[in-house]
């Protein structure tokens, strides 16, 4: 999966935070396709952080989402 990362200053601080975002997809992804009897999206192929926030997935389908934590500690997507 390519995960685009910006603003890093080390080769650790851009591991770290590559790994933190792998990890932010695969939970995202899995709460969103448990949520349906047919997935059809595919894997994700890549992971990013919106301008307002967000975190973003792109599937091998081409769909992309926004993915944001609720109060309730519940994923969201839009």
């Amino acid at each position: 999966m390519d995960v685009v990362i910006r603003d890093t200053k080390t080769i650790a601080e851009f591991k770290a935070k590559k790994a933190i975002m792998e990890a932010r997809a695969a939970d995202c992804y899995a709460a969103h396709r448990a949520a349906f009897e047919n997935w059809t999206d595919g894997d994700p192929v890549k992971a990013l952080y919106s301008w307002d926030g967000s975190f973003i997935v792109e599937y091998a389908s081409g769909r992309w989402w926004h993915y944001r934590e609720t109060s309730s500690g519940e994923v969201e997507w839009y």
